[in-house]
């Protein structure tokens, strides 16, 4: 296989560190076949729930099924749901001993009632709370013992808006792994979308990147270019990622700029394909992939994740088939 046996040889040799929103996700599994004679609404016969790991400890969840030892820092509540995060963490070999429990904050989750490959409602259950400077501290001491007695060989920073990953936060994150030479990839979202200033991956969706540059930006070459050294001005990066849904993925940094389109797939459901976009892009830098590589393995990620109901990890078996298949050679 190549460059493909090298790449899941050095797997299990990684160690990443994962920051940012972690949350549960629930699931309520059922079917529907008549409407509720109260309101215009179906009603749901429930089969099956099921609770699995979401947000930053998806990303987390991605890395360990790969067979990386992965760290997962953030903020849960002092509550049950807080716990079975925990457990289900610790369950797929994933070190949350950086997991700092705050009383009264609400563990985050999102529970998604699903009818077949349906979904029919999301409920979020959460709180948008910032975290106090003694929280903060508490995190950045965690994230200060990890880099001092297993120095990983990468972070990770996964944003969601939920608050763990505030500017000040960012920059504390940001000059601490600076200092140590580790290289930091950056899923972001809006409020602090340029405050990752020296990130070495820089991975919005096309989504994302719309919103925060001050012109039209489309699935095309010179536009993605132009937005791209937009963000370079600010973020001074080394790579751009742009994930454009079923068009592939746009990289621009040391080898050029290119779209990559994505092999086609049957799309099922998109939640989590980012998570484990930048969990592959992030493995296969620190393999030493080129930017093509790379963007072969996120597009095949991402698409394999689409193929699953709901919030699923990299199946990681099915990404070893698809690489060594003839046509990714």
């Amino acid at each position: 296989m190549g460059w493909q046996s090298e790449y899941f040889e050095r797997l299990p040799q990684m160690h990443i560190a994962v920051i940012g929103d972690v949350m549960l996700d629930r699931y309520m599994w059922g079917n529907v076949d008549r409407i509720s004679p109260e309101a215009p609404v179906p009603i749901l016969h429930l089969r099956q729930s099921e609770a699995r790991l979401g947000g930053a400890a998806n990303v987390a969840l991605n890395l360990s099924g790969l067979g990386v030892r992965t760290s997962l820092l953030g903020y849960i509540g002092k509550d049950e749901r807080g716990e079975q995060l925990l457990a289900l963490a610790a369950e797929a070999g994933i070190d949350v001993a950086g997991i700092v429990a705050i009383d009264g904050w609400p563990t985050t989750t999102k529970t998604r009632v699903i009818s077949g490959h349906q979904h029919l409602l999301r409920v979020d259950e959460e709180e948008r709370c910032m975290p106090s400077q003694a929280e903060t501290a508490r995190l950045l001491e965690q994230l200060n013992q990890r880099l001092a007695d297993a120095r990983p060989d990468a972070v990770i920073l996964q944003d969601y808006n939920k608050g763990v990953l505030a500017a000040t936060t960012i920059d504390s994150i940001l000059r601490r792994c600076h200092a140590l030479q580790i290289p930091v990839m950056v899923d972001p979202k809006d409020d602090n979308f340029l405050a990752y200033r020296g990130a070495t991956i820089f991975k919005p969706n096309l989504r994302e990147l719309q919103a925060r540059v001050p012109f039209a930006v489309t699935v095309d070459h010179a536009q993605l270019l132009q937005a791209s050294q937009y963000l370079r001005k600010h973020l001074e990066h080394a790579l751009t990622c742009v994930t454009l849904s079923d068009a592939g993925i746009f990289i621009e940094g040391y080898e050029g700029a290119q779209i990559y389109p994505t092999v086609a797939h049957e799309v099922v459901d998109v939640c989590g394909a980012g998570d484990g976009v930048i969990s592959v892009l992030t493995t296969g830098y620190i393999a030493g992939l080129k930017p093509a590589r790379m963007a072969q393995l996120a597009n095949l990620a991402g698409g394999l994740i689409c193929e699953e109901v709901g919030v699923s990890p990299v199946p990681g078996d099915r990404l070893i088939a698809a690489l060594s298949q003839e046509s990714f050679s």
